[in-house]
């Protein structure tokens, strides 16, 4: 559950790709070498993917914290927002969202459009 927007940075793929290598290149030397210690080399790769999983996984619950706060000010702010309006003769003031097609609109100055 890798958030696309979180693993797009250089240093995150460094950190995902390079306990990888890691990991090969104990692997290997240990086949090479047949060193005893051959059974606690892997922990380091591990444990830094682990680590960067943990950070990706913290930063995209943050990113989505984020949007949907984002999201729900941009809906309050559009609920409150109004426009003053000529409907079938007399000024009414409405939702940006309910205006339709031939409202006349009151335009002051100031006023967000």
């Amino acid at each position: 559950m890798l958030s696309t927007l979180s693993i797009r940075t250089c240093s995150l793929y460094l950190l995902t790709y390079l306990p990888i290598i890691n990991h090969s290149f104990t692997v290997f030397v240990a086949h090479v070498e047949a060193e005893k210690d051959v059974e606690h080399g892997w922990i380091d790769g591990v444990a830094i993917l682990a680590a960067v999983k943990v950070v990706v996984l913290v930063s995209s619950v943050n990113d989505w914290q984020k949007e949907r706060q984002f999201r729900s000010l941009q809906s309050q702010i559009d609920a409150d927002h109004t426009f003053t309006v000529l409907r079938a003769g007399e000024l009414v003031q409405l939702p940006v969202s309910e205006l339709v097609v031939g409202d006349v609109c009151h335009v002051k100055y100031g006023k967000m459009v």
